[in-house]
C-alpha cells in the first residue's frame, strides 16, 4: 500500500549523503525501501546482507556487483584489487570505488539492507571512509535494526544524515484504516482498528499477524480484547495463533525449511523429503504467510526474519538428530549445486565438522587467493580434532590470522601447530612432513622477529 508520508522522508535522502532507516523487525523497512526504489527515477543499487557478508572482500564485491547491474563495466579496478586478496583490498579497494563513483554522471542511491548483520570492524571502518568522501551525487541508504557502528555525529551536524526511526515507520491511524479496509476482508469497525493499532503500537508485522489470526476467529471483538496487555509477547502470541490453525503437514514443512536462508522447491525437497514441496511453497504464497519471493519467476523464496526466528524456536523443541540431519541434507544439496559457502554454513550448524573440513580443503586454493575472513569464523567453529592432521588447513589458518593483524592468535597457533606437526612424522609421507615443518619453521621465525621488534619498541617507549 502507498505510504506518501514515508516516501517523502525517503526522497529527502537524495539531498544528503546518508539515510539510516532504523527499526526493529517487522516495521516494513525492506518493503518501504523497495517500493520507493521502484517509484523513483534515480538509479538504485541494492544489496541484501546476511551474516556471511561479514567478510571484507565479499562485502565490497557485493556492493560493486549491485552497481554493475545498473552500470555495466563499473568497478573493474576495484574488482582487480579484491581478487588480489585482503592486503591489496584494504589499501586500494574503497579509494578505487570512490574514483569510479565520482566518474558517474547520474545520481545513484546505494541501498544496504539488513546492515545489522555486519559485525566486522574492518567493514565499518571502510564504510565510514566511503561516507566521508562520498561524491555529492551518490547517496547511501542503510536499513538496520540497531544503531550504526560507524560515526555519524559529524554527518548529523552538517545536515548530511537523514534518520528515519521506528516512529516514522509505524502505521498511523489513517494507514491502519487503509490496511484493514484494502488488504483484508475482516470488516473491522473504526474502534476495532484503533484498538489494534494501540495494542501493536503501529507495528506492521503485528497488524499482519493479527489479521491472519482474526480470519480464524469466531468472535473478533473478543479476540481483539485478548490482545490487551500482551505487547511485549505479541509476536509469539500471534504467531502461535496463526501456526496452530495450519495443518500438521504444513507445520512440519515450515519447521523443517526454517533453517534455510533462501529456498526453492528442489532444496526444500532435499531437506524435507517431500516430493510436493513446490505445492507447499505456492500454498504459503497464497496464504501470504510471511514468505517473500526473491525473483520475478517466484522460484526462490525466503521467510520473513520474524517468522523464521519463530519457526526455528519451535524446531529447537524437536529431536536434535532430525535438526542436524536437515542441515546435512541442505548442505549436500547446496554443495552439489555449486553453492559451497551456503553449504559450509549448514555443515557447521548441523555439526557435520568432517564435511566442513573436507569442503575447506576442496576450496583451499580459492580461499588462499581471497584470504577469506569467513574462513576464520569457520575454523573457530570447528573442533580442533577435526583438522589436527591437516597441515595445509592449519598453515592457511595461521596465514589468514597474520594477514588480518591478529598476531597474538597467530603466534599461539604457530606453537600448537609445531608440536602437532612433529607428532605427524609417522603419519605423513616424508616430503609432506618436511614441507609442513619447513613452513612452520618459517612462521616461527617471522613470529620471533615480530615479538623482538615489539619488545624493542616497548623498551624505547
Amino acid at each position: 500500500m502507498a505510504r506518501p508520508r514515508l516516501t517523502h522522508r525517503l526522497n529527502e535522502g537524495m539531498q544528503v549523503k546518508l539515510t539510516h532507516i532504523s527499526a526493529q523487525a517487522g516495521y516494513g523497512k525492506t518493503t518501504a525501501l523497495s517500493q520507493w526504489a521502484k517509484q523513483g527515477d534515480a538509479l538504485v543499487a541494492w544489496m541484501s546482507l546476511d551474516a556471511r557478508d561479514n567478510d571484507y572482500i565479499q562485502f565490497w564485491n557485493g556492493v560493486t556487483a549491485s552497481i554493475q547491474e545498473l552500470v555495466p563495466g563499473f568497478g573493474e579496478e576495484i574488482c582487480a584489487f579484491l581478487e588480489k586478496g585482503l592486503g591489496a583490498s584494504r589499501a586500494y579497494a574503497v579509494p578505487s570505488l570512490l574514483n569510479d563513483l565520482d566518474r558517474l554522471t547520474n545520481e545513484l542511491a546505494i541501498v544496504l539492507d539488513d546492515y545489522h548483520f555486519i559485525e566486522s570492524a574492518m567493514i565499518h571502518e571502510s564504510l565510514a571512509y566511503l561516507l566521508e568522501h562520498l561524491p555529492a551525487h551518490i547517496h547511501l541508504y542503510i536499513a538496520s535494526r540497531n544503531e550504526l557502528a560507524i560515526p555519524t555525529a559529524r554527518l548529523m551536524a552538517k545536515g548530511e544524515c537523514n534518520l528515519i526511526t521506528m516512529q516514522d515507520m509505524r502505521f498511523l491511524l489513517d494507514e491502519g484504516h487503509v490496511f484493514f479496509r484494502n488488504m483484508t476482508e475482516l470488516g473491522l469497525t473504526a474502534a476495532q482498528v484503533a484498538e489494534l493499532l494501540h495494542q501493536t503500537e503501529g507495528w506492521i508485522s503485528g497488524l499482519e499477524l493479527a489479521a491472519i489470526s482474526l480470519r480464524n476467529s469466531d468472535n473478533i471483538a473478543e479476540s481483539i480484547r485478548q490482545f490487551n496487555g500482551r505487547q511485549h509477547h505479541i509476536s509469539d502470541y500471534l504467531l502461535e495463533e496463526v501456526f496452530r490453525h495450519l495443518t500438521e503437514d504444513m507445520r512440519s514443512f515450515l519447521i523443517a525449511t526454517s533453517i534455510l536462508s533462501r529456498m526453492n522447491a528442489s532444496l526444500c525437497q532435499a531437506v524435507t523429503g517431500r516430493q510436493d514441496s513446490e505445492r507447499y511453497l505456492e500454498r504459503l504464497a497464497q496464504l501470504n504467510l510471511f514468505i517473500i519471493p526473491l525473483d520475478d519467476q517466484r522460484s526462490w523464496y525466503r521467510y520473513h526474519h520474524l517468522f523464521s526466528d519463530f519457526l526455528q524456536r519451535m524446531g529447537a523443541r524437536t529431536d536434535t538428530n532430525d535438526w542436524a540431519q536437515a542441515h546435512g541434507n541442505a548442505a549436500c544439496w547446496l554443495e552439489r549445486n555449486g553453492l559451497d559457502e551456503d553449504a559450509m554454513e549448514h555443515y557447521l550448524a548441523g555439526h557435520h565438522y568432517a564435511d566442513a573440513v573436507r569442503l575447506i580443503e576442496k576450496n583451499l586454493d580459492a580461499l588462499v587467493q581471497s584470504e577469506s575472513i569467513a574462513f576464520i569464523r569457520w575454523m573457530k567453529a570447528i573442533p580442533e580434532s577435526y583438522f589436527a592432521e591437516k597441515p595445509l588447513v592449519e598453515l592457511f589458518y595461521i596465514t589468514v590470522l597474520s594477514g588480518t593483524g591478529d598476531h597474538e592468535a597467530a603466534s599461539l597457533r604457530i606453537g600448537q601447530a609445531r608440536a602437532r606437526f612433529q607428532a605427524l612424522k609417522d603419519k605423513l609421507s616424508e616430503p609432506e612432513w618436511k614441507q609442513a615443518m619447513g613452513n612452520i619453521y618459517f612462521f616461527s621465525a617471522v613470529d620471533a622477529f615480530l615479538k623482538k621488534g615489539l619488545g624493542q619498541n616497548l623498551r624505547i617507549l
